[in-house]
């Protein structure tokens, strides 16, 4: 497969969020005056990605009570290791707390539950 056609399109995809971001100026001239690769693969009919999306349609990123604590700056919650299975916690700033809430928010477009 081409990936040429690709490479140019996602990096005037990526190039536009950046700038709807307001984060253009703090990326190098440079990243945007060289070719990217974009490499694709196929990994088979999308069972996997569809089992990893699907419950973030239908749940939040986390419950209130997985969120033990938030005291000072700082975020306690608990969470379920994928690898070993067990029940874990972790405490990161609120920043840090937040970024990662908002990986898990469904670009606009999507589908949200009541659209379903």
């Amino acid at each position: 497969m081409r990936v040429e056609p690709l490479s140019i399109i996602f990096k005037a995809m990526f190039r536009d969020a950046v700038k709807n971001a307001g984060l253009f100026k703090l990326v190098p001239i440079e990243v945007w005056q060289q070719d990217w690769v974009v490499h694709i693969e196929s990994v088979g009919n999308g069972e996997n990605a569809l089992k990893y999306l699907a419950p973030y349609i239908f749940r939040i990123a986390i419950s209130n009570s997985n969120i033990l604590k938030c005291v000072n700056g700082y975020v306690t919650f608990r969470y379920k290791d994928s690898a070993s299975g067990h029940t874990k916690t972790m405490t990161v700033t609120a920043m840090e707390f937040m970024r990662r809430y908002l990986q898990h928010v469904l670009p606009k477009g999507f589908p949200s539950k009541a659209g379903l």
